[in-house]
């Protein structure tokens, strides 16, 4: 949900001192935090200071293509100014930064020496040519739409004032960047513990197809080889405990489940990122589907919208229909529940934006609003390119926050019922499906997303998880998923 600048998770800021780069964060230190030494807290606090004065109104995030274009615009005006000042003084033959330097290394090298040829290269005795150099170098970086206002030579010649809006102006220019890449309110993105421990999601989106009344799947190109579907997995009492409280001896028996794919799985990952205030109040998300689309699909077109339409439709109709059964195998309730009260595709009248409206169901919403969720960080969501991986990457995100709270060893083994009892594979063959866990596996591990290593043995993995970071750890601490896992 939106979320105030100071509730930023640490793992963004990280990302961010990742992007500003370990030489501009060492000039920052010099020129402007000089009291802090290297306090990474200090760094922090200036990071969010920058973003609450800049992409922050009423605790919501302002939209950063509206920043953008006037902060790099002064950007580019402040660099062509301060190269036209430089060489205005050269020419006009007033004190400077280049002929201080230039006077500077000579008394060095005529205290010194310095090799003849060195001298040669860098035109030392020839301090027209040096200075010449020079010019050309910095009108380089002044013309440079990517170079930065910190990297000037002589920054510390500038006044104070002048150095702060740099640094300021370089680091609202990286901020831009990063929101442009993660577009979002929110760096941190929930699911319900039932969705992660149960095999909700299925493993691909073949066709579904009816033979003798039964529902079978698609498997060869020639449609000639058919297969069995069974939905009985999904009936694990654990799931089902997330909507009835089942007494002593009960189970649950489905009668008809339509499964959510890989896609499906993505466009609700899209969703539950674009939750705010409206969805503590409301329990609604309302999503633009531009956005959606874009994410999904890459781009957005006539047919994409279609798809996008009757995926979202496939979404609202996600029920489960069946019958509570006693030990005394009598039907205690029959039921049918879904997990959203409604989904309307709407258009605004004004603009054309076409968007979505989704209310979430009592239960869910209780589920999300209570913390009984696990969360990731967005971004981890986004490096991984397997569709299965996107699926599972809740699971291993509560291994490694289970290995936390407990001490555990970060190095298990998991056999191939851990991965049935949170996927749905469609096929039945063995082999096949250990082959989709491998690489999913691979994905992670080529990502850098939670998992360090894993070795196939027989059908179980030894897996290594990646330990929880200390700013993860205080982010998960914030919003309660630890406190609640302990």
């Amino acid at each position: 949900m939106s979320i105030s600048v100071e509730n930023i998770p640490q793992m963004a800021i990280d990302d961010l001192l990742v992007r500003i780069g370990d030489k501009t964060i060492e000039k920052l230190f010099k020129h402007i935090l000089t009291k802090e030494g290297d306090s990474r807290e200090a760094l922090h606090t200036y990071i969010r200071n920058i973003l609450q004065d800049n992409f922050y109104s009423a605790d919501n995030l302002v939209d950063p293509f509206e920043i953008k274009s006037s902060f790099h615009r002064k950007r580019q005006t402040t660099k062509k100014n301060w190269f036209k000042k430089l060489k205005t003084d050269v020419e006009n033959n007033k004190p400077n930064p280049i002929e201080d330097e230039l006077e500077f290394m000579a008394n060095i090298i005529e205290r010194n020496g310095i090799d003849k040829d060195v001298k040669s290269v860098l035109h030392f005795d020839e301090p027209d040519i040096y200075i010449e150099n020079q010019l050309k170098k910095y009108e380089v970086w002044a013309k440079d739409k990517k170079s930065r206002l910190t990297d000037f030579p002589y920054l510390d010649k500038k006044q104070m004032y002048q150095i702060e809006k740099a640094f300021e102006n370089d680091i609202v220019n990286i901020i831009c960047e990063f929101l442009e890449e993660n577009p979002k309110n929110n760096w941190l993105t929930v699911r319900p513990k039932e969705w992660v421990d149960n095999p909700v999601f299925s493993d691909d989106g073949k066709k579904m197809i009816k033979a003798d009344g039964k529902e079978v799947i698609e498997i060869g190109p020639g449609k000639n080889n058919t297969q069995l579907y069974n939905d009985s997995k999904l009936s694990d009492n654990r799931f089902f405990r997330f909507f009835f409280d089942l007494g002593d001896g009960e189970e649950v028996k489905l009668d008809k489940v339509s499964p959510p794919d890989p896609i499906d799985n993505e466009i609700l990952q899209y969703i539950m990122e674009e939750m705010d205030n409206l969805f503590l109040s409301e329990k609604k998300i309302i999503v633009d589907l531009r956005g959606l689309l874009i994410e999904v699909y890459g781009h957005s077109g006539q047919k994409q919208y279609d798809l996008i339409e009757k995926r979202l439709k496939k979404i609202g109709r996600y029920s489960f229909e069946g019958t509570t059964v006693g030990q005394d195998n009598k039907t205690h309730v029959s039921f049918i529940y879904n997990l959203f009260q409604y989904v309307e595709i709407k258009t605004d009248e004004l603009t054309g934006r076409k968007y979505v409206e989704i209310q979430f169901s009592d239960k869910l919403h209780e589920r999300i609003v209570t913390r009984k969720t696990i969360a990731i960080y967005s971004p981890f969501f986004k490096r991984l390119e397997n569709s299965l991986s996107k699926i599972l990457i809740y699971a291993f995100q509560k291994e490694r926050i289970d290995a936390y709270v407990n001490e555990r060893n970060l190095k298990s083994s998991y056999d191939y019922s851990f991965f049935t009892d949170r996927i749905r594979f469609r096929s039945k063959r063995l082999e096949s499906n250990l082959e989709k866990i491998e690489s999913s596996l691979q994905d992670f591990k080529n990502a850098g997303v939670l998992i360090e290593d894993y070795k196939r043995v027989g059908s179980s993995f030894n897996i290594t998880l990646t330990p929880l970071s200390k700013s993860e750890v205080a982010d998960l601490q914030k919003i309660e998923i630890i406190a609640l896992e302990a």
